[in-house]
């Protein structure tokens, strides 16, 4: 492996929690059951394997694709299919909510659930509510899904590693892996070993074939040859001890360890009666935006009018929206009950690069009944406010479509019912 003389520096701050741990990339708890039973007696039965997380599981060619393909390496009798749940830039706050249409009505037989690095920044409540909310949800659809914990590495969890430490994302699903004997595998502790005694480097170059020196470019996203390959080695090392492991079954109880509040929650479509103001679909329109994220929106509606308006009931005390961020969207004015409205701007400073599904909740509300209301707003925020110093208006690619203003609401996030 070729060395560099140089060591690209690797930050070190993030938020922990001062809990001593083992070294371990392990901890196979109840194991993976119900999988390997299927495994062992399959007779040509479609066996499908779902993968839940962010851009680390979604990149193609990258640890769920190894491992998706030794595992049919393995099992060449078996009739494999994986689902990729994977969405870049989002959380287990969202995952919960996604669950249900991305991953569950496929029925599989193995889930894996990678969140540590996009919940880095989350509150050790909120990964506890939506990854309990997780494993409570598959388990109640069917108790037969095994599932398994991977939890991921970027650069501001090396000191913590280095210390002993275990970063706070990783402590709370611990926690619920623990309590329901789920296993779970860290891919991130081999890297922070490679680091410390510089067989490799966190970042640099793009890999090429002479050299497998750099993790990623970014200390975040690694590169397939070199970073998603050693996940992959932990990984399938992990999955053969796990396999071949006859450690006792240990009781799961059925009460939450935290919340059930996420249990129930889901992604909802926009309802006819909920749209005034001719607000059309935007395939039917021909939204080319909208197009690009139907195969997770499909049903992407327009609030493009100040006179179009969104109006609906729910219970709970949260609601949300997916959307799309993109040059042309807009902030949009919300009504809760007969509270003052909430501006909420969709537009922000990474629209100037790229359009992306994005999502926001309204929190803290009681747990009762309540309105919103949905409308444009009827003054729209400057946008080139957020223009970074250096970036001129005129190399903006289309730059007629910062001059619209459109949300582009896909799906509702409610744990609670939802009507008229």
């Amino acid at each position: 492996m070729k060395r560099y003389k140089f060591l690209i520096a690797v930050l070190l701050f993030a938020g922990s929690t001062h809990i001593s741990f083992s070294q371990r990339e392990l901890n196979i708890r109840n194991g993976l059951k119900n999988f390997k039973y299927k495994l062992k007696h399959n007779n040509g039965d479609s066996i499908t394997i779902a993968f839940l997380g962010g851009s680390i599981t979604q990149a193609d060619n990258g640890w769920r694709d190894k491992t998706f393909t030794w595992l049919q390496h393995q099992n060449p009798n078996a009739k494999m299919k994986q689902i990729n749940a994977g969405i870049g830039g989002t959380g287990s706050d969202l995952g919960v909510y996604r669950l249900d249409e991305q991953v569950l009505k496929y029925k599989p037989d193995l889930l894996f659930i990678e969140f540590a690095v996009n919940d880095a920044d989350a509150s050790s409540s909120s990964i506890l509510k939506a990854i309990e909310g997780i494993v409570r949800k598959t388990k109640a659809k069917d108790s037969r899904i095994s599932i398994c914990f991977v939890y991921t590495f970027y650069e501001a969890f090396y000191k913590q590693y280095q210390d002993k430490q275990i970063p706070a994302s990783v402590a709370a699903m611990e926690k619920i892996a623990t309590y329901y004997q789920l296993p779970s595998i860290n891919v991130g502790l081999p890297i922070v070993d490679l680091l410390g005694n510089k067989s490799i480097f966190l970042k640099g170059p793009a890999y090429h074939s002479s050299d497998s020196s750099f993790f990623s470019g970014d200390g975040v996203h690694p590169y397939p040859e070199t970073g998603h390959q050693l996940y992959f080695k932990t990984i399938s090392s992990s999955l053969q001890r796990i396999f071949t492991a006859n450690s006792p079954q240990k009781k799961v109880q059925s009460k939450p360890y935290f919340s059930d509040a996420l249990q129930k929650a889901g992604m909802k479509d926009f309802q006819p009666y909920m749209l005034e103001g001719d607000i059309q679909e935007a395939a039917v329109t021909g939204d080319e935006v909208a197009a690009k994220f139907a195969s997770q929106m499909p049903h992407t509606i327009l609030l493009n009018d100040t006179a179009q308006q969104i109006a609906f009931k729910f219970a709970g005390t949260r609601i949300g929206f997916m959307d799309v961020l993109t040059p042309s969207s807009a902030e949009i004015a919300v009504y809760v009950d007969e509270e003052k409205p909430r501006m909420i701007n969709r537009f922000d400073k990474y629209c100037f690069y790229f359009s992306r599904m994005h999502w926001f909740f309204i929190d803290g509300l009681s747990p009762c009944t309540h309105s919103i209301r949905i409308k444009l707003s009827p003054q729209q925020p400057d946008k080139f406010l957020l223009l970074e110093q250096g970036k001129q208006r005129s190399t903006l690619e289309k730059p007629e479509e910062y001059q619209k203003f459109i949300w582009r609401a896909g799906k509702i996030l409610a744990d609670g019912w939802i009507g008229q």
